[in-house]
């Protein structure tokens, strides 16, 4: 016979029961709903347009021929050729967080804070096999990979007059295009009122992809968003650490919270320190802004703080006066969460 004890314990073992049959039941449920709208959110994730770069080339026709379904003592720090090894693991998001037609609807102002870039506006359209754009862009594109010289692609990218003298550095430094492997994702889009046609490649740089971009010139033609494509800044990285300018600096980087503080910058209480690298992948400067600014607040939500997500932003960098060393600069601005600029 069972006694009252025994008679409450094993009500309350069935009441357990069902209580985790029903917490079961509605962790499925919401599983469930979340992987159905994981396809929603990879395609947001290809937004991405802080542009990386390529592995091996496929053919010139690569864009044209995809299918509609493509988609502390004070030593100067070392300069390490080699991302962190689990570079390959963090995420690059842009335009992610913009969904597409978001805050299109309504024209609203955009919020600008100082110091970093307003919100983004988006609108995506089909680029569908057979389209006068898709032919445009592989005729574009193979135009400028048969190009023999750098004076021979000027013609084809975006607001050459401008970018020229950009271009004859660069080349004339020892810079080269970036290669490219199997197209991703291809898609037209208007943010901020700027239309682009976007173009994703699997790739060998930091984050594993390379963004290609395209605008419209004067003319009404398609041309390549060359500084985002290469990655170029208003100077050099070897004259910018040579010539340690104290005015701000345009520089595409690729960004990760960091935990370095030295020279000028010791006091980690008082600033939040970043790793950035250059389009290659190797170690570029030490960055920094102060903990409580428009700047850190703006970067603690691009960037996991943990240190374990990266992602190509454009920014305004410039050094302490009478700077102590190379390695150690100021953010002065986040222009963009982007390699990609709307001028």
């Amino acid at each position: 016979m069972e006694n009252d004890s025994q008679r409450s314990h094993r009500l309350f073992m069935a009441l357990s029961s069902l209580v985790c049959l029903a917490l079961g039941a509605a962790l499925a449920w919401g599983w469930r709903a979340h992987y159905q709208k994981q396809p929603e959110r990879l395609a947001a994730m290809r937004l991405a347009m802080n542009v990386a770069t390529g592995a091996e080339q496929e053919s010139p026709r690569a864009i044209a021929a995809a299918d509609a379904t493509a988609g502390s003592s004070k030593p100067e720090a070392a300069e390490p050729t080699q991302a962190p090894s689990d570079a390959a693991q963090m995420a690059a998001v842009s335009l992610a967080a913009a969904a597409p037609n978001a805050g299109m609807e309504e024209e609203k102002p955009l919020e600008v804070e100082e110091g970093v870039p307003p919100p983004v506006q988006v609108e995506s359209f089909e680029l569908a096999a057979g389209s006068p754009e898709l032919a445009a862009a592989g005729h574009l594109l193979d135009a400028y990979l048969a190009a023999k010289s750098w004076q021979d692609k000027v013609p084809l990218v975006w607001d050459s007059q401008r970018v020229r003298r950009s271009m004859e550095w660069y080349y004339e430094e020892g810079g080269k295009d970036p290669e490219f492997g199997p197209l991703n994702h291809r898609g037209r889009y208007i943010f901020n009122g700027m239309e682009v046609l976007y173009f994703s490649f699997d790739g060998s740089r930091i984050l594993g992809s390379l963004e290609l971009v395209m605008r419209r010139g004067q003319g009404n033609e398609w041309l390549v968003d060359w500084e985002s494509f290469v990655g170029a800044g208003e100077m050099s990285w070897s004259r910018f650490k040579k010539e340690r300018p104290t005015q701000p600096v345009l520089m595409r980087v690729f960004m990760k919270a960091g935990d370095y503080y030295n020279y000028e910058f010791t006091d980690a209480n008082r600033f939040q320190s970043y790793t950035l690298y250059d389009a290659n992948g190797d170690l570029a400067v030490y960055a920094y802004c102060e903990r409580i600014s428009n700047i850190a607040a703006y970067l603690g939500r691009e960037l996991d703080l943990q240190g374990r997500n990266m992602k190509g932003f454009a920014v305004r960098l410039a050094y302490p006066e009478n700077a102590e060393s190379s390695q150690c600069v100021w953010i002065r601005e986040v222009v963009a969460p982007r390699w990609l600029l709307q001028e």
